[in-house]
């Protein structure tokens, strides 16, 4: 209804490649597979098309307590095999840094790839009273 489109984050502190990409797989692929086939026993005959993929989040702290070096290495894996399906390219979004922490937003800038990360999200909490 509001014309939003879903984000969905992977998990690359205790979870795999294979699963981060049997996700995508399941999210967005039309053909014969075993993720595929998958969705649509659970009642889901077309993909979602998910075009908006996390590659971790909140890296920093809860989501596996990580330097922003090897969390810019573990994005690089993960993000080269959450793979494009036809019909439904994805943007690969980085786990951004908390708060201003300037430092982890140089590492990812000049650690990943150009055009290997579509964005990057930051966090920043507030707290009141």
């Amino acid at each position: 209804m509001l014309g939003t489109e879903p984000y969905l984050a992977g998990n690359v502190g205790s979870g795999t490649v294979e699963e981060l990409n049997d996700w995508v797989e399941y999210c967005n692929y039309d053909g014969n597979t075993a993720m595929a086939n998958l969705r649509k026993s659970n009642d889901q005959k077309e993909p979602w098309r998910v075009k908006y993929w996390g590659i971790g989040n909140e890296s920093w702290g809860c989501g596996g307590n990580m330097t922003p070096e090897y969390f810019a290495n573990l994005f690089r894996q993960y993000a080269t095999y959450a793979r494009d399906y036809p019909s439904t390219p994805i943007k690969r979004i980085a786990s951004g840094a908390d708060a201003d922490n300037y430092h982890w937003t140089e590492v990812m800038m000049r650690d990943v790839p150009h055009g290997m990360m579509w964005g990057l999200s930051v966090h920043y909490y507030t707290r009141t009273g």
